[in-house]
């Protein structure tokens, strides 16, 4: 997956009818807006794809009303669309009744978001950062993502650590682990 951050070549295809490289760049980016809102937002693979498609065809009118002030942020813009859009799509059909000013509320937890990255496409990036982690932390939430059922107490008669430390150990290594994900997106 690319690490691109800077899409305002983009912009720039897009006003001037350049379709190859408009969609060469667009081949890059829709999977990265795919997994971020699946991610992030915890977003079913159709709902995430009606929402990318929507944000794109709402960001694709603003280009060419020329209404893109500093094409530099067409990136950050285009996500932001993209929360929007799937806030929209999960409010239209009563999922969620707030305004989409309230999506943050829609926010996965960073425990949720680590346990969305457990299936088949995203499993190498956690991969990559549980190796990063030392030995017995691995080995700790390693065991917690095979026995999601185990109990404060039970983790804590296994790994002989009082509860409060079971807690804390979880909360550390889940946080380092979502950090260590969300750096390897976004290079």
């Amino acid at each position: 997956m690319s690490s691109r951050k800077d899409y305002s070549e983009l912009v720039t295809a897009l006003q001037n009818h350049k379709n190859g490289d408009a969609s060469r760049l667009l081949k890059e980016l829709v999977p990265r807006l795919h997994y971020y809102l699946k991610v992030r937002l915890d977003a079913a693979p159709s709902d995430a794809e009606d929402a990318v498609q929507q944000a794109l065809l709402n960001t694709y009118e603003k280009i060419m009303q020329d209404e893109i002030k500093n094409k530099k942020y067409i990136y950050k813009y285009i996500l932001t669309a993209c929360r929007h859009a799937y806030v929209r799509l999960v409010r239209n059909e009563d999922r969620f009744r707030g305004e989409p000013s309230d999506y943050t509320g829609l926010l996965v937890s960073k425990e949720q978001q680590v346990l969305n990255l457990l299936d088949k496409d995203r499993q190498q990036i956690l991969e990559e950062c549980l190796q990063k982690l030392r030995d017995k932390s691995r080995e700790f939430i390693t065991y917690i993502m095979r026995h999601p059922e185990a109990t404060t107490k039970g983790l804590s008669e296994r790994f002989l650590l009082s509860e409060s430390n079971v807690r804390v150990k979880k909360s550390r290594i889940i946080n380092d682990l979502s950090h260590c994900v969300q750096k390897k997106w976004d290079t």
